[in-house]
């Protein structure tokens, strides 16, 4: 796992997973990992969890269950509030025998990576954090922001604070927008499939189509999916973008 590597080896991002296929495993267990990591680099981890699709036979690998439900999917909420749990409420099951160490120890930040808005009830109810995916469908970001509005303040007028959202964006970025728009085709995407919604161009079309989003829906922040084929290509692209943005010496989040 490449998540504590990154953590040791820097000293201020945030560094985090999007996302643990929680219907897969327990919670006790993942609970048990992240809330270590998060003691060893206090709040520095971000806990991504998603319900994502694998085939049953991957299913049943990883669960270590060769019975698991066909239907495995449906489990994930039950387990997120189980996750919840296990990490806020630290003696919850202290009388069976049972910790969750380190003890006392620091919860990470918890984020619900969906691709849609139906998860935002869950969301709200356990006060965690929400990630929406921009690249799995092929959406209108329009079609999110009445209902990101409204959940913001219906979260707050509930917990008096505001919820933390980001949204996956992807893409490829080069100084030069026509190189960037051909290794976008030389690597076989299309606009017509994932993943989709890409920004493809110079950083400064990133400012732009990532300022006019925030400035749409009031998102916090964005993790970006670097498409591009070489790690020299995509360590080029984070450094032009940290410097359009002017990241360089704050807190960022890694991933």
């Amino acid at each position: 796992m490449l998540l504590p590597v990154l953590a040791g080896l820097t000293e201020n991002i945030r560094v985090g997973i999007g996302g643990i296929l929680l219907s897969m495993y327990s919670p006790y267990r993942v609970a048990l990992t992240y809330k270590l990591l998060n003691t060893m680099y206090p709040g520095r981890i971000d806990l991504g969890l998603a319900n994502g699709s694998v085939s049953y036979r991957i299913a049943q690998l990883l669960s270590n269950d060769v019975n698991i439900r066909k239907d495995f999917r449906n489990g994930f909420d039950d387990k997120l509030i189980e996750l919840a749990r296990f990490l806020r409420i630290e003696g919850l099951y202290y009388d069976e025998g049972v910790m969750i160490t380190p003890y006392p120890g620091d919860a990470p930040e918890i984020w619900n990576l969906r691709s849609s808005l139906n998860s935002l009830p869950i969301a709200m109810d356990l006060q965690i954090n929400f990630s929406l995916s921009l690249t799995h469908e092929k959406v209108d970001v329009h079609q999110f922001r009445d209902g990101l509005l409204a959940y913001r303040e219906e979260y707050f007028s509930r917990h008096n604070n505001f919820p933390k959202i980001n949204f996956l964006v992807c893409g490829i970025c080069h100084k030069d927008s026509q190189k960037a728009r051909k290794e976008y085709v030389d690597m076989g995407f299309d606009e017509s499939k994932y993943p989709y919604n890409c920004i493809v161009g110079s950083p400064a079309l990133f400012h732009e189509e990532l300022s006019r989003l925030e400035e749409l829906t009031q998102v916090d922040e964005f993790i970006l999916h670097n498409l591009s084929y070489s790690n020299a290509n995509k360590i080029d692209s984070l450094e032009m973008l940290s410097d359009t943005f002017e990241l360089t010496g704050e807190l960022a989040r890694g991933s």
